[in-house]
């Protein structure tokens, strides 16, 4: 089966972007964790490597962009808002497309955290009440997701019609 571009920018170590967007911003606190001041390693473990809120930030952008573009046309559809928000949740990334990729595989973060569920059953009810407000413990999952679209838009040097055919002709079908 030929892979599709998500599946190859995964399956390559040498892409800046894509390394950035696989480092949730707990794998910092824990490469260093234990690690003593007479460690020649230390400077280094103890500097903290770019994380992927940022790219997520421009993945998920895009991702409501070119599924508003793919779907504003239908006249089938009522609320164009209801219908993209089906494909752009983070129980949708997390229990089917990072499932589909297996992404934990490929994903750098603290796996000592308990409180980070390392698994593909989104939990669709957490806490929310006042400052016991938590996220959802695979919320790190969906965040990886977008930024690897993220991501691929960098490495494609700002293509969007690459993500755009990866997003409308790939992963709409695995609604």
């Amino acid at each position: 089966m030929e892979q599709d571009l998500f599946e190859r920018y995964l399956n390559e170590k040498n892409y800046k972007y894509v390394k950035i967007a696989l480092t949730d911003s707990s794998y910092n606190t824990a490469r260093s964790k234990g690690v003593k001041k007479n460690n020649p390693n230390y400077e280094e473990l103890h500097k903290p490597l770019p994380t992927n809120r940022d790219l997520a930030t421009i993945g998920d952008a895009l991702m409501k962009l070119i599924y508003a573009r793919h779907f504003y046309e239908d006249e089938k559809i009522d609320k164009l808002s209801k219908k993209i928000e089906q494909y752009i949740t983070d129980e949708y990334l997390v229990s089917v497309v990072a499932k589909h990729y297996d992404i934990l595989k490929y994903l750098q973060f603290d796996k000592d955290n308990k409180s980070m569920k390392a698994d593909y059953k989104y939990e669709s009810k957490t806490k929310t009440e006042g400052k016991n407000k938590k996220n959802n413990p695979r919320k790190y999952i969906a965040t990886a997701i977008e930024a690897m679209i993220g991501a691929i838009y960098k490495e494609e040097n700002d293509d969007i019609k690459k993500i755009s055919d990866l997003l409308t002709k790939c992963w709409i079908n695995f609604n």
